[in-house]
C-alpha cells in the first residue's frame, strides 16, 4: 500500500522541480532556502529511510 505525504495544496508556486535525481533534490533545497514556494514532483515510491 502506498502512503502519500503532502502539505495543503497551494494555488501558486514560485518553482516546480520535476524529479529528485542527481540534482533535483539539491535544486529544491536551494530554492526553499531562498524562500521560494517549491513543488517537487517525484514518480518513484516513497522511501522509509
Amino acid at each position: 500500500m502506498s502512503v502519500f505525504y503532502y502539505n495543503s495544496p497551494q494555488k501558486e508556486y514560485d518553482a516546480i522541480v520535476v524529479g529528485t535525481g542527481i540534482s533535483g533534490g539539491w535544486a529544491a533545497k536551494e530554492l526553499c532556502e531562498k524562500g521560494l514556494k517549491t513543488l517537487v514532483l517525484e514518480r518513484g515510491p516513497m522511501s522509509d529511510t
